[in-house]
């Protein structure tokens, strides 16, 4: 699993928000490997970020391939 695996999969969904969750059943890979993945991405600024509630207050994030000027 590498960064690339879900950085083209949120390329191929530009418009679409995604939890870790999600990616992962989508990709069938382990949640704690697309996490790492995310997390690096946002550091490395090529992905958004942003907080969700759900209905119990709990939060999470989603994310997105940033838009290209």
């Amino acid at each position: 699993m590498s960064q690339e695996d879900v950085y083209s999969f949120l390329k191929s969904h530009p418009n679409q928000w995604f939890s870790i969750k999600e990616i992962a059943f989508k990709l069938n890979k382990p949640i704690s490997n697309v996490q790492r993945a995310c997390y690096k991405l946002y550091k490395w600024k090529e992905i958004k970020r942003k907080i969700k509630k759900r209905p119990n207050n709990r939060y999470f994030y989603i994310f997105k391939i940033k838009e290209e000027n």
